[in-house]
């Protein structure tokens, strides 16, 4: 299950910060203050480090001159975020895992754990009672820009480009590579002639080429 939310608060973030502008020889770069992949996950930790017993408590994220401080209520639950760590490995886990890793024999307690943590958006369930599995959600795995090889990267781009025109920031968005790393990509693909470019500067866009 996909959380909007958690795109929407970094994007607000993001763009309250504003850009710099670096030129170097020709070229001019436009850089995020901070990336919004760093102010994602960070928001995405303080969620997942938060107290579950203040149900309408809400996290916080203070923009300061000079610094984003993010403040979660309450204290953390210290083996919830046990839980997590294991499912940011790659773990798909179960009630029976969940109990090894909270050391613990009580089936209720280890589901009552990792609903907590599903509840919150931080792990998706797969199944029902007893073969249910839990994963990390989209939205707090790391950015595919992390895990995917650079041929992973162009097929994804690719086939999100038959569904929609792609921009340079919607590649972003979907990857969590910055402005000149997606340029890049886009490049090399419309080079090989995966992709089409339609427009110059910012109104450009790609489009995938129908294979015959």
């Amino acid at each position: 299950m996909k959380q909007p939310w958690l795109h929407t608060a970094s994007r607000f973030v993001v763009d309250e910060l504003g850009s710099d502008l670096i030129v170097t020889g020709l070229y001019r770069h436009e850089l995020p203050r901070l990336p919004e992949v760093v102010v994602r996950e960070t928001i995405a930790n303080a969620v997942a480090h938060r107290t579950y017993e203040l149900d309408r408590a809400a996290v916080l994220v203070e923009i300061r001159p000079d610094v984003v401080v993010n403040r979660s209520p309450g204290c953390p639950w210290p083996k919830d975020r046990l839980l997590l760590v294991h499912a940011a490995r790659g773990e798909s886990l179960t009630n029976g895992s969940a109990r090894s890793i909270l050391g613990t024999e009580d089936r209720a307690l280890a589901r009552q754990a990792l609903h907590r943590l599903r509840d919150a958006g931080l792990l998706e369930q797969h199944g029902e009672r007893g073969g249910a599995a839990y994963t990390l959600t989209d939205t707090v795995a790391p950015p595919a820009a992390f895990r995917l090889s650079p041929r992973e990267l162009g097929e994804m781009v690719v086939e999100a480009a038959t569904k929609e025109p792609l921009s340079n920031a919607r590649v972003r968005s979907l990857t969590g590579l910055d402005r000149q790393a997606a340029f890049s990509l886009l490049q090399s693909l419309v080079r090989s002639r995966r992709l089409r470019q339609n427009g110059q500067r910012r109104g450009t866009t790609y489009i995938a080429v129908k294979r015959r």
